[in-house]
């Protein structure tokens, strides 16, 4: 019997050896991930650069509308005060009858005239009475609600002593021309001006005075009243400015399509929003004319 010497096969072991890549193949990976970050940050800092400029340009240019609205508001309060003015020096404000203040017609719907936001102009007295005239072209809510004619631009809406000595309300009706349309007796309007704060307060400071917003007795909207005191301290002549017409106004100093003007109070009240309407939201307190 032989034996035999086991063998050993020893086999190699193979490790893998690392790879090794041309310069080329590292400088250009090194440029395109340069190249890749320097894109980023151009990235960022070209919208960074836009975001400024467009918050800078969107800054001036409400700015300048801002500027715009304040003129706009300024000059019609001015022009409105005029108007109060006008009628506080007129002859108007001494007429003892309503025949005489009839008269006036001609001269009140002249101030109206237009489609701006002054939508009243009349005359309170000491004694109680009232003279107001009050533009409806263009104004068929308010039309309605007085009932007024078809075919009526202008109402009277007075208050003045009977022969009896008792106050008697009475509506006039005009149409465009200034003709009398309809007379209309109308023993429940009640309106007196002594007790108004427009009234008094004109009445006693003898200055130009501007109300707060406040709901207006006829028509129901909101709105302010300039008043000055005439001449002989026993008459007040005012206008009212509706805020619906002063939104119009606004409408047409929007800087943009889809923007809205809106003004507001120090209360945070809306009081007029570019578009027209009466303002969501806005109650100010006291019922008047």
């Amino acid at each position: 019997m032989s034996l035999r010497s086991p063998s050993l096969h020893l086999q190699s072991l193979r490790l893998p050896m690392p790879r090794h890549y041309r310069l080329s193949v590292y400088v250009s990976t090194l440029f395109l991930a340069l190249a890749l970050a320097f894109a980023a940050v151009t990235v960022v800092l070209q919208y960074r650069q836009t975001k400024a400029i467009l918050l800078s340009a969107s800054s001036i240019l409400f700015d300048r509308v801002g500027q715009e609205i304040s003129m706009s508001i300024t000059g019609l309060y001015g022009s409105a005060g005029s108007v109060a003015r006008l009628l506080a020096t007129s002859p108007a404000a001494g007429a003892a009858t309503l025949e005489e203040r009839l008269a006036a017609v001609p001269m009140f719907a002249g101030a109206l005239a237009g489609d701006g936001p002054v939508e009243a102009a009349y005359l309170g007295w000491d004694d109680g009475a009232f003279f107001l005239v009050r533009r409806l072209a263009g104004r068929p809510a308010v039309a309605a609600r007085l009932a007024a004619p078809e075919g009526t631009a202008y109402v009277v809406q007075s208050r003045a002593p009977a022969p009896d000595g008792r106050m008697t309300g009475r509506y006039v009706f005009y149409d465009g021309a200034l003709r009398p349309i309809e007379t209309r007796e109308a023993p429940d309007y009640r309106y007196d001006p002594r007790e108004r704060p427009w009234f008094t307060d004109a009445l006693a400071s003898g200055q130009p005075t501007v109300t707060g917003p406040y709901v207006f007795f006829t028509t129901g909207e909101i709105g302010t009243t300039i008043a000055v005191r005439a001449a002989g301290g026993r008459a007040v002549a005012a206008v009212d400015i509706a805020m619906a017409g002063l939104g119009d106004e606004l409408a047409q100093l929007k800087p943009s399509p889809s923007a809205r003007v809106v003004v507001y109070d120090g209360r945070s009240r809306v009081l007029a929003a570019g578009g027209g309407g009466r303002p969501a939201g806005a109650r100010p307190a006291g019922a008047t004319k």
